[in-house]
């Protein structure tokens, strides 16, 4: 079995696609990418303009991948970080953050929502990719989904399309 940073997941597919087609989302903006794996997403907010990219990942395996692909792909490393973002203390202000593929296990997904909760009152635009897993239900109506992208990887052969998601806490939702 491949390791969690050796494949390029849905959610993290059709974030990078929605940061190259829609550039001023993160255009002169400070970026991280929780779950980097193999470092794509930072690629594309490179490509796109952005100011500042973290590339944040706790498997340090994961982080030298991304530095590997950085290279590779003629952008600069940013920054990186195994810091699990996710458990420790207080965000940065105006911030744009990605999350891709987080919402595998409820537990998981229930610290994610409570730290996406946190960011958002923040002020930070927090963007979700995610091939519909079951832990989405737990978040869907916090989440406004903004694009729709077809998956067509024989690594993600159960998953034909994957979506971006806005959070948005419910009180908000419109």
């Amino acid at each position: 079995s491949d390791p969690f940073w050796a494949v390029f997941w849905p959610g993290g597919q059709v974030l990078s696609r929605f940061i190259l087609d829609n550039n001023d989302v993160v255009r002169n903006k400070d970026v991280t990418d929780i779950g980097c794996g193999c470092g794509a997403l930072g690629i594309a907010s490179h490509m796109a303009g952005a100011l500042n990219v973290v590339s944040n990942d706790i498997d340090p395996i994961a982080i030298q991948a991304s530095l590997l692909n950085f290279r590779l792909n003629r952008v600069p490393d940013g920054t990186v970080s195994t810091e699990d973002l996710l458990l420790s203390g207080p965000s940065e202000k105006g911030m744009t953050y990605f999350l891709g593929d987080m919402f595998y296990e409820k537990e998981f997904a229930e610290a994610v929502l409570k730290w996406c909760q946190y960011n958002y009152h923040l002020g930070n635009d927090i963007y979700i990719g995610d091939p519909g897993r079951w832990g989405l239900e737990f978040i869907k109506d916090h989440i406004n989904c903004i694009a729709e992208y077809d998956i067509d990887d024989e690594d993600c052969e159960e998953y034909r399309s994957a979506k971006v998601y806005q959070f948005i806490p419910f009180a908000q939702k419109r």
